[in-house]
C-alpha cells in the first residue's frame, strides 16, 4: 500500500494518483479520506489531469488532525473504488 506523508495544516501539496488501465475521461471523481479504524469519511474533490493522473487538492479540514488515514479514489455515481493509500499526517511541534 502506498503511503503519502503530510504535515498537519498542509495546504500546498496536492495528492497525485496514477490509475492504470481505466479511462476516467468525463467521470466525476472524489477522494475519500477516513481515519484508520473509523467509518467517518471526508470527501475531497479529485480532478483528472491531461497526463491521465488524478490530482486531489488539500483542504484545511483534511489535514487538521494528525493521524493515520486511509484514502481511496472513487468515481461518483458508480461503485468503482480503487486501491487504498495510507495517508500519514504528522503533528506540528511548536
Amino acid at each position: 500500500m502506498e503511503t503519502i506523508n503530510l504535515v498537519q495544516g498542509d495546504l500546498t501539496p496536492v495528492i497525485r494518483l496514477t490509475v492504470d488501465g481505466i479511462d476516467l475521461t468525463g467521470k466525476a471523481l472524489r477522494f475519500s479520506l477516513r481515519p484508520r479504524n473509523s467509518c467517518d469519511r471526508l470527501e475531497l474533490d479529485a480532478m483528472l489531469q491531461e497526463d491521465g493522473s488524478v490530482h486531489v487538492p488539500l483542504t484545511a479540514t483534511a489535514t487538521a488532525v494528525p493521524g493515520i488515514y486511509l484514502g481511496q479514489l472513487e468515481v461518483v455515481g458508480e461503485q468503482t473504488l480503487y486501491d487504498q493509500v495510507l495517508v500519514n499526517i504528522r503533528g506540528v511541534c511548536a
